[in-house]
């Protein structure tokens, strides 16, 4: 279940999940501070709506993003010794003792060591921060190279046209013109994987488009005193947006 993830708009991503981010969702650049960009996954046009979470906590895609599959688990290092050391947030929702049998697993087993489950998310934490390292790396060089530039993308309504500001994408003319040791140097480092998997990926944000129309065509402002009339409509868009959802599910996870 993913519904944690539902209000969040943007995710970060590393260059080994990046084949698989690149077949159904978008991938773009963030600043993150002046001049230094991170590598996302962007998941809906408003801060706090991810439009591949469903209402039930399903998942729009057929692959999702290894920084909400090892959540609430994060590595951070140590100040004082230098070592990475496991960490989760205390605010999470994922961890407690009440929580159904069905939907989750034991953080240790009957001798206290550590649940083949919670080995598997550690291993997991482990592998992204180590291709989060890579990343950062890349998107440094490609910086160094001028190969970011801004992506302004248009949402067009019935009633007005709205910009998005912010997003970053590859500048394909400037790396059609790399000199040729640019280009090996990005080979080398694994840089045109991630170049041209950024580049596949814009043709995602039609699917992202479509969603985010859907989500704007069915929601309707409802008064706290409804009429029966008024509750009677209410339930047939309700049954109409899970016909959507049915629909562009089927859409996004057509291989």
């Amino acid at each position: 279940n993913w519904a944690f993830a539902k209000k969040e708009n943007i995710c970060k991503i590393c260059l080994a999940e990046i084949k698989q981010i690149a077949e159904k969702q978008v991938i773009v650049f963030l600043e993150e501070k002046k001049d230094t960009f991170g590598l996302y996954t962007i998941q809906g046009f408003e801060k706090t709506n991810n439009l591949y979470v469903t209402d039930d906590g399903g998942w729009l895609s057929n692959y999702v993003p290894a920084y909400y599959r090892m959540q609430p688990f994060n590595f951070l290092m140590d100040s004082n010794t230098n070592n990475l050391v496991l960490c989760f947030d205390e605010n999470t929702k994922l961890i407690g003792k009440n929580l159904e049998k069905d939907h989750s697993y034991p953080m240790f087993d009957k001798k206290e060591n550590p649940s083949p489950e919670l080995l598997e998310t550690i291993s997991l934490s482990k592998k992204f921060l180590e291709s989060s390292k890579e990343t950062a790396n890349i998107v440094a060089l490609l910086a160094d190279l001028n190969l970011i530039e801004q992506w302004p993308i248009k949402l067009k309504f019935e009633d007005e046209e709205k910009q998005i500001d912010g997003i970053y994408r590859i500048n394909q003319k400037k790396l059609y013109n790399l000199k040729s040791t640019d280009v090996f140097t990005l080979f080398k480092n694994h840089g045109l994987e991630l170049v041209y998997s950024q580049i596949i990926s814009m043709n995602n944000t039609t699917y992202l488009k479509q969603l985010h129309y859907q989500l704007k065509k069915f929601s309707k402002v409802i008064s706290k005193d409804k009429s029966l009339r008024d509750q009677a409509i209410e339930r047939q868009q309700k049954e109409e947006i899970e016909e959507v959802n049915n629909l562009v599910n089927d859409l996004l996870s057509d291989d």
